[in-house]
């Protein structure tokens, strides 16, 4: 019987194996076999094979070109974050046909999310083992966007930096659409990367594969959809 104490370890070990990029097939193979082990031994996951990462490296999987990386997808989606945040601050002084003014506490908060971008692959695997690390992480960043929205200069004549907002949205809604793409490539590639036990059904891994591949689709699309409704709302209150 798989307890939950030994769930909890196999979901570590299949992160510990995405971070290696090794193929959904393997990592199925992989977690069959645990739990086959487990069902027939009735030991503890840890006691028997000792950590998730211990255990990962063992088992030296080598991982293939065509999986969906887990460090790709982080970083692309904290691109994603930094162009919506641009798009967001540049959007009113472009509908006000103003120039897009930056202030000093402004550009302070602004360089927030950019610096922990720069920095992500630096502790980059240490956020994906604590994923509560990572999602305070981009709440910091998008708070720290909201707040710099909130303390743009109102006189153009307080800014330290005047920019063309038309540029600025010209250039996140680029860099938008393109980590859209590279997202929709993935998850149209998604078969090829979907875990999958050896003897589960074929019917329930296609539904799965569907699944997954449409909110693959949806989630690569989530910062331009969001702008597209923040420029709606923007034109509907005016």
């Amino acid at each position: 019987m798989i307890t939950t104490k030994d769930q909890k370890w196999i979901d570590t070990l299949i992160l510990e194996l995405r971070l290696r990029d090794v193929s959904g097939a393997r990592i199925g193979d992989a977690i069959a076999s645990v739990k086959e082990f487990l069902t027939d031994s009735g030991e503890e996951a840890q006691l028997a094979f000792g950590t998730p990462a211990e255990y990962a490296q063992s088992l030296d999987l080598s991982s293939v070109a065509e999986t969906v990386s887990l460090r790709g997808t982080i970083l692309r989606s904290s691109i994603g974050v930094l162009a919506f945040l641009a798009f967001a601050q540049a959007i009113v002084p472009w509908l006000d046909d103003e120039k897009f003014a930056v202030g000093v506490l402004q550009l302070i908060l602004l360089s927030v999310p950019v610096l922990a971008v720069l920095c992500l692959p630096l502790f980059l695997e240490k956020l994906l083992r604590n994923f509560w690390l990572l999602a305070l992480l981009f709440g910091v960043c998008i708070t720290s966007g909201i707040f710099a929205a909130i303390t743009a200069p109102r006189d153009q004549g307080n800014a330290w930096l005047l920019v063309n907002p038309a540029v600025v949205l010209i250039v996140s809604s680029v860099l938008m659409i393109a980590v859209s793409i590279a997202g929709t490539i993935d998850a149209m590639n998604i078969k090829n990367d979907t875990i999958r036990e050896p003897l589960e059904a074929s019917a329930t891994s296609r539904k799965n594969e569907k699944t997954s591949r449409i909110t693959g689709v949806l989630v690569a699309w989530m910062f331009p959809i969001f702008a597209l409704i923040f420029l709606g709302l923007d034109l509907l209150i005016r």
